[in-house]
């Protein structure tokens, strides 16, 4: 995987049972029992995410990790970055070597060292994780923190009605960064994700059907495409998108 690219998307969810009916549903992941407490989700027999059974006190969410040349070397210079590392770095097994920290606005990310396991084998396809984004506060200072940690370069999009960032990492770009305006409240900073999503519509209402939750219903962005943002039924969340052929 390219350094400071996304690599790995790992659900905590508080009913495992309950995502692989939903994913597989909306974007046809099948799933596969790796150890008895984690599950690959695969794509056409390509792994394209992952989940594991939330701790008790744990928050639903999707994490996203970040691909490092070396996790112990870049989770050293977190703090002086303004940053936090809540845990780790630890080897995970033969797979590769991570660490859990916080941007200075407090969101959470994996850093991750890859051993046996690069990332995922399936990305920027259609029913894969196609853009990763943060929604948060102070784009300048967040930015230069994943600059300085990830090797980032970031430009502004030219088409966003608000403050919008994109990174890129190896010479590609990969996400953005969402200036969270008054209208987010009080809402913590965090990552997401967007699924290429061969149907929008389709796929918000198969959610609604398992009792997603829906934040924003299916709207065209303009030289973005289709999207809608969303939460599975056990809270976690992410968004969908059928991107427009000048995206």
């Amino acid at each position: 995987m390219t350094p400071g690219a996304p690599c790995w998307f790992e659900l905590a969810t508080s009913d495992r049972d309950v995502a692989r009916r939903f994913y597989a549903t909306l974007f046809g992941w099948s799933a596969v029992e790796t150890q008895p407490d984690y599950t690959v989700f695969q794509l056409g027999g390509t792994s394209v995410a992952a989940a594991y059974p939330a701790a008790p006190d744990e928050q639903v969410r999707w994490n996203i990790y970040f691909a490092v040349e070396d996790v112990d070397a870049a989770a050293a210079t977190v703090d002086g970055l303004g940053g936090k590392v809540t845990q780790g770095p630890f080897a995970v097994g033969e797979y590769g070597r991570m660490a859990i920290v916080t941007d200075p606005q407090g969101a959470e990310f994996v850093l991750w060292q890859a051993g046996t396991l690069p990332g995922v084998e399936r990305m920027r396809t259609p029913n894969a994780v196609l853009w990763v984004e943060l929604a948060t506060r102070g784009i300048a200072q967040v930015a230069e923190f994943y600059e300085a940690l990830l090797g980032w370069s970031t430009k502004p999009h030219p088409g966003a009605p608000g403050t919008y960032e994109i990174f890129s990492a190896g010479g590609q770009d990969w996400g953005g960064l969402l200036e969270m305006d008054a209208d987010w409240g009080d809402k913590p900073s965090f990552w997401s994700f967007y699924v290429w999503s061969t149907d929008v519509d389709a796929n918000i209402e198969q959610a609604r059907a398992f009792e997603g939750r829906i934040f924003a219903p299916p709207f065209d962005a303009p030289g973005v495409g289709r999207l809608a943002m969303l939460s599975d039924p056990t809270g976690a969340r992410f968004s969908l998108l059928t991107p427009s052929p000048a995206a």
